[in-house]
């Protein structure tokens, strides 16, 4: 087993050290730093943070430029004896519990005392998928079939793992420490290209299973659409939606039903 593993951060603020105090709460493991090991993940959240940004201050009429990072850091494993980790492997019900009880928590304060945390993450349509199921329950909103509810409508195995840390981890110098950081404005198209090339696969490979056929197949049929026309416009930024989502606007489009979906 390697003695540290690679880890990435993408986003739109450049820093030199991690302040935990600017994360958000309400966000899966809770209020700390975030970083994953799949660097197109990473890159892609920061290309989305830069356009979501840029348009809040077009909107403000004001013509300013958001540059995407890129942070690669290194963790050392053998420091994690001395930490307080939890490890979700899969996307359980104790890691779903575990989401809605950070996600939904009320309190400015964490609501674990974990140092760090590994595991599943959740996609964007959490938030939407919790308040579909809450008013179903009538009350009962952690029981299993609730649960078991939230998981099949957020996939989360359809996107990598994410690591979490809070302070006890970044006081740790060898637990945590930079190897580089990169400005992303000279390869924002690369990044785009990857990021339509990922979600038509997904996609591609989802259609294939649902209608028996191959995966060649299903990629000819859907570079014949709209919706892989609107896909490939970066301008739509259609890539920055989830493939669940380009999925389901295939699957209306397939059916008739894209000028209903569009409107939508």
């Amino acid at each position: 087993m390697p003695a540290t593993i690679t880890l990435y951060h993408g986003t739109i603020s450049a820093f030199d050290e991690i302040d935990l105090a600017k994360g958000k709460w309400n966000k899966d493991f809770g209020r700390g730093f975030y970083a994953s090991r799949d660097v197109r993940q990473a890159e892609r959240l920061a290309v989305r943070n830069k356009h979501i940004e840029q348009e809040r201050f077009r909107l403000r009429g004001i013509d300013k430029d958001v540059a995407p990072w890129l942070y690669v850091y290194e963790l050392g494993l053998d420091n994690l004896a001395n930490l307080n980790v939890k490890n979700f492997p899969t996307a359980d019900r104790e890691w779903m519990r575990f989401i809605v009880l950070n996600r939904e928590s009320k309190r400015k304060i964490q609501e674990h005392d974990y140092d760090i945390v590994i595991g599943p993450t959740a996609n964007d349509n959490t938030r939407a998928a919790i308040q579909t199921v809450v008013p179903l329950t009538k009350g009962q909103f952690m029981t299993d079939r609730a649960i078991d509810a939230l998981i099949m409508l957020i996939e989360p195995d359809k996107l990598p793992g994410q690591f979490f840390f809070r302070n006890t981890a970044r006081r740790s110098p060898a637990t945590l420490g930079r190897k580089e950081r990169d400005s992303m404005n000279e390869v924002n198209d690369n990044i785009v290209d990857i990021c339509i090339d990922s979600i038509t696969a997904q996609v591609a490979n989802a259609h294939a299973e649902r209608e028996n056929i191959s995966v060649t197949e299903a990629i000819r049929l859907i570079m014949s659409t709209k919706t892989y026309e609107l896909l490939a416009i970066p301008n739509s930024y259609l890539y920055l939606e989830s493939a669940a989502y380009v999925e389901d606007m295939l699957n209306a489009e397939l059916a008739g039903n894209w000028e209903s979906w569009m409107e939508v």
